[in-house]
Formats: C-alpha cells, structure tokens, sequence
C-alpha cells in the first residue's frame, strides 16, 4: 500500500489521501467509498479515524443508493424561446 514521498501514490500510516470512491456508472448500488478519517472528521470525536484500518488495508464499504429516498425534486430545462 504504501508509497514514497515522490510518487504518485503517497501512502503511509500518518499520511494518506482524505478519500476512496469506486464509483459504479452502470451500478451506482455496487459503488464504494472509505474515508480515512472516519464517519467524522472531528479529532474529538470516537468515530474519528474508525475508517483507517478499513482504508490502508484496501477496504471499502458500499454507498448503499437505494435507500435513499428524495423528498422533493429539482428539475432544470432549458429557457423557452
């Protein structure tokens, strides 16, 4: 997993890129994502950095589209002329 300083894949146990998105077009079910820094971001926090073992040891977890469910809509459309 880990990298050096000068390459492009710059990994270490106290340094890693923020996120991990494998995002399925096709699927968006199938799609994945880790955050290093835990469900929170907040260093106080007890979720802080829960992620980390997941992420360094190449696991991700399912983004889980279809169970969201919207509450209202937004559309665009082009201006009439």
């Amino acid at each position: 997993m880990s990298g050096a300083s000068s390459t492009v894949k710059q990994t270490t146990r106290t340094l890693a890129p923020s996120m991990r998105m494998d995002a399925d077009l096709g699927d968006w079910d199938r799609s994945l994502l880790n955050m290093q820094i835990g469900q929170s971001g907040q260093i106080f926090s007890s979720h802080y950095k829960d992620q980390w073992a997941a992420w360094y040891n190449a696991r991700s977890f399912p983004m889980q589209y279809a169970h969201v469910e919207a509450k209202s809509t937004l559309e665009f459309a082009p201006k009439p002329q």
